[in-house]
């Protein structure tokens, strides 16, 4: 509404329509859908659209600006007195958890305070409470391509592929850049047959695809992507194809130092298929040839932790 008013020159009214909904965000301390609603308007109140003539106006923006304030300090301060009073987020813990849920009702909208629910809750086996904390989580949080990854996940996990590959394409569809977690999540989507599907390696390779291209991906997004989309083309038969992937990321590990990411390289070369040469010395042609659903669960699993990266709740 606020855009209509703007667009037909109707300042006032704009203003008040933005004014209200960051009330709306500040009371339910969704603290980023806040701030970009409090952008919006102090560049009206740059651009001298904030009516002179409604001083009300004025004063309920500074008292939105306040709000954002007091808002963004009373983030920094859970996010202080997260560590130091012994709370861990990579041990589960029930005394973490409790101090993490009662923490909610004065942050509902705080999407890490959600995650880290999420975290606590599926490493105590509360897999209904952790799944409700992701929802939240990405419910304020739309464009983090981490929560939506790990959603689409749990969706696959609970047998959902039509709701994963939905949720991928609609992010995708929103987003032109950084979305590495979700590539990885819908090409296992794609590739995972569950649900009663076959599997479709060739529409994983395409959404797989970009992330070889673009010379800016992220390296963890390139190294589950690169093992991935070599063993798709390992059990599409395309053995040319394989081959040059699988020496891509053998090249990776001369330039990659992190410990984590050598590491992953190791699994992925572990993981990755090893076939028979024929006399040549080629890898040899032949029909498809599906992983054992053992090993392809083992890979899209180092896929999704190597690709999605936790959230620190810290501050």
């Amino acid at each position: 509404m606020g855009q209509v008013c703007l667009e037909a020159e109707e300042y006032a009214e704009a203003v008040a329509d933005w004014l209200s909904a960051a009330d709306c965000f500040l009371q339910a301390t969704a603290r980023k859908q806040a701030a970009d609603v409090l952008d919006v308007l102090h560049r009206l109140e740059a651009d001298g659209k904030v009516p002179a003539e409604r001083p009300d106006l004025r004063a309920v923006l500074r008292q939105r600006k306040r709000g954002l304030k007091d808002l963004t300090e009373k983030v920094e301060q859970f996010l202080r007195s997260f560590g130091p009073q012994g709370y861990r987020l990579d041990t589960a813990d029930e005394r973490t958890l409790e101090f993490l849920r009662e923490r909610v009702r004065d942050l509902p909208g705080l999407p890490l305070l959600h995650y880290a629910i999420f975290r606590q809750a599926s490493d105590l086996g509360q897999q209904e409470l952790a799944a409700r904390h992701l929802v939240w989580a990405t419910t304020f949080d739309p464009d983090n391509a981490n929560l939506v990854a790990l959603l689409g996940y749990l969706h696959l996990s609970l047998g959902r592929p039509d709701r994963a590959q939905a949720l991928g394409g609609d992010f995708l569809a929103a987003h032109a850049a950084d979305t590495g977690p979700v590539r990885i999540m819908l090409a296992n989507a794609f590739a995972a047959g569950v649900g009663g599907r076959p599997p479709d390696q060739r529409q994983a390779l395409e959404v797989l695809r970009p992330l070889l291209e673009d010379a800016e991906t992220d390296v963890r997004a390139r190294i589950a992507a690169l093992a991935l989309s070599a063993t798709f083309e390992y059990e599409l038969g395309r053995e040319q194809e394989f081959r040059r992937l699988v020496q891509e990321l053998d090249r990776l590990e001369g330039s990659v130092q992190a410990p984590e990411l050598r590491s992953a390289l190791a699994d992925f070369r572990r993981m990755i298929p090893h076939p028979e040469v024929n006399g040549t010395g080629e890898v040899p042609c032949g029909p498809a040839r599906w992983l054992p659903e053992e090993d392809r669960r083992r890979l899209f699993q180092r896929a999704m932790q190597v690709s999605v990266r936790p959230m620190p709740v810290a501050a």
